[in-house]
């Protein structure tokens, strides 16, 4: 397959690779030069896919990580979705993907950006409203430090949810509601002797 064009985009470390045969590729601007890429060559065209593979999940890989922390086995699925949509929208001939998903996860952590404790802390925050029992279940699914759940406030937190819950209804609250918002916090994950204690300690 002949490249025909190498087009500049907006992306300053990107450019285009067009084909002879209609086909386009997105391609880093370094390889340009570290792989001599030159209009009018018969090119490896697995090789110059593979390249340009490596670069868009790189970057896409970079993207999730500075949205928000991640750890391996969260990133890990979303690189495998990304690669066949890359796959698909491209035409990229696919061979090694799990390698470049793989060298990508591992780019990742030498650098430390997958670390699994500001991934757990996180995941505190995100969730700061759910009780200690839900939060050791994500811990425990991801193998995270449970000792970083220390600072969760259980009894605040069913405080708030009742305040929520109660805030529309009649005072004071009849056994069969007090009955019904103890087992809709249970389900949430809260202890009943917290629930009980924060009720009894609430006026009305």
């Amino acid at each position: 397959m002949r490249l025909l064009q190498i087009s500049p985009s907006r992306s300053s470390d990107k450019v285009w690779l067009t084909f002879d045969d209609g086909s386009y590729l997105p391609f880093k601007i370094d390889d340009v030069v570290i792989h001599k890429v030159k209009t009018g060559d018969v090119n490896n065209y697995q090789l110059l896919c593979e390249l340009s593979l490596k670069f868009l999940i790189n970057n896409y890989a970079l993207r999730q990580v500075a949205i928000s922390p991640k750890i391996a086995s969260i990133l890990l699925p979303k690189l495998k979705n990304q690669i066949k949509y890359y796959c698909k929208k491209y035409n990229i001939l696919n061979s090694n993907t799990n390698t470049i998903v793989d060298d990508t996860i591992n780019y990742l952590d030498n650098k430390g950006w997958l670390d699994k404790n500001n991934y757990a802390k996180f995941i505190i925050k995100k969730h700061h409203k759910k009780s200690r029992r839900y939060l050791e279940q994500l811990f425990s699914f991801y193998h995270l430090d449970k000792t970083l759940l220390s600072s969760n406030n259980e009894k605040d937190n069913i405080k708030n949810l009742l305040l929520k819950k109660t805030n529309k209804l009649p005072k004071p609250l009849d056994f069969k509601t007090k009955t019904k918002l103890i087992q809709s916090l249970i389900q949430k994950g809260f202890a009943y002797n917290d629930i009980k204690s924060v009720i009894d300690e609430t006026p009305n």
